[in-house]
């Protein structure tokens, strides 16, 4: 599993790479770090919910991370689980489900899909 993994990564990489993606480090560091958090649930990133995943920025919030930084691992993860859905890894984008404006809205859901 850790060689699917990095092979992943490695993949993202070269396509951070070849869009010209800036802070190259932050959007692969975000995605190591999910990734491990994931494995630490024993989540498979296939078949991720938004429910998991508003649980996920919730053990980033407890951990004593602001808003902003908050803010900034949504956006990095829906890139890249964009990438994961144009490889065919995930059927479905969860991050749809999941609003930027998480912190402010009970239970971190939006209708508008924004």
């Amino acid at each position: 599993m850790a060689g699917m993994v990095d092979d992943f990564l490695k993949g993202y990489t070269d396509h951070l790479k070849a869009t010209g993606a800036k802070s190259l480090y932050h959007y692969r560091s975000h995605a190591r770090i999910f990734l491990r958090w994931l494995a630490s649930k024993n989540l498979p990133l296939a078949t991720l919910t938004a429910q998991q995943l508003n649980d996920y920025l919730c053990y980033r919030k407890a951990s004593g991370l602001g808003a902003h930084t908050l803010k900034n691992d949504l956006d990095k993860l829906r890139h890249f689980l964009r990438y994961g859905r144009q490889q065919g890894l995930i059927s479905r984008d969860p991050t749809v489900d999941v609003s930027r404006r998480w912190l402010t809205v009970p239970g971190g859901y939006t209708d508008a899909h924004n």
